[in-house]
């Protein structure tokens, strides 16, 4: 358990994830990284020297993912303050169509 203020950050691992993640870092919060890939989520800390911040397997669109990142975090910390959900998830698999979309 912490008193730091514990934030999941979805899609932590790269882009605006990991700014996000580098900055809420420098003002002390236990920072959970949320990543699809672990072992992405494990390099991206590294070479960040984010040695404090863990890393858990989360894909936002598998509910046995979701589950088990819930209880590790339970596990873990007891507790999750706040959540940054900035995983991109693509559900309409018509995108084709938004090709033929012309703005008036």
């Amino acid at each position: 358990m912490t008193n730091k203020i514990v934030t999941l950050v979805t899609g932590g691992n790269r882009g605006m994830g990991l700014a996000l993640i580098k900055a809420l870092h420098a003002q002390g919060q236990q920072l959970i990284m949320g990543s699809r890939d672990l072992a992405k989520g494990r390099a991206a800390v590294e070479a960040a020297h984010l040695a404090d911040v863990t890393v858990v397997q989360l894909d936002v669109t598998d509910s046995q993912s979701i589950q088990a990142a819930v209880n590790t975090i339970q596990k873990q910390y007891g507790q999750l303050d706040i959540l940054i959900n900035n995983a991109g998830a693509a559900f309409d698999h018509h995108s084709s169509n938004w090709r033929q979309f012309k703005p008036t």
